[in-house]
C-alpha cells in the first residue's frame, strides 16, 4: 500500500477531528482516537512535506490558524489546494444511490 499524499492526510485529519501543530520543526498530532496504522505510516512517510505544508499554508496548525491561506474556506481548500510537484485532485461528487426495483 502506498502512503497517502499530504493532502489526503490533511483530509483524514479534518474528517477525524485531529489537531496538529508545528513547533520548532516538530509535528505533534492529537485527536479524539488513535490514528489508524495506515494513517500513522503516511504521516511518518510525509512528515517533512506535512510540516512544510502546515507552516506555508495553514499558519503552523491544523485546523488552519485564522488568516492562513487555507483558513478562509477550509473544506473547499482541501479539495482544490495545489502544491508544487503534486497533481491537484478534482473535488469528489457523491451521487445518491438508485432505488432497486423489487
Amino acid at each position: 500500500m502506498t502512503p497517502r499524499t499530504a493532502i489526503q492526510v490533511l483530509r483524514s485529519w479534518w474528517l477525524g477531528g485531529y489537531w496538529a501543530t508545528v513547533a520548532a520543526g516538530e509535528l505533534k498530532v492529537v485527536g479524539p482516537a488513535p490514528m489508524s496504522p495506515s494513517l500513522k505510516a503516511s504521516v511518518r512517510a510525509r512528515r517533512g512535506e506535512l510540516v512544510e505544508l502546515l507552516t506555508t499554508y495553514c499558519g503552523g496548525t491544523w485546523p488552519p490558524a485564522p488568516g492562513a491561506v487555507v483558513a478562509d474556506n477550509e473544506e473547499r481548500a482541501l479539495f482544490m489546494l495545489e502544491i508544487p510537484g503534486q497533481v491537484a485532485e478534482p473535488p469528489v461528487t457523491v451521487r445518491p444511490r438508485r432505488k432497486v426495483a423489487a
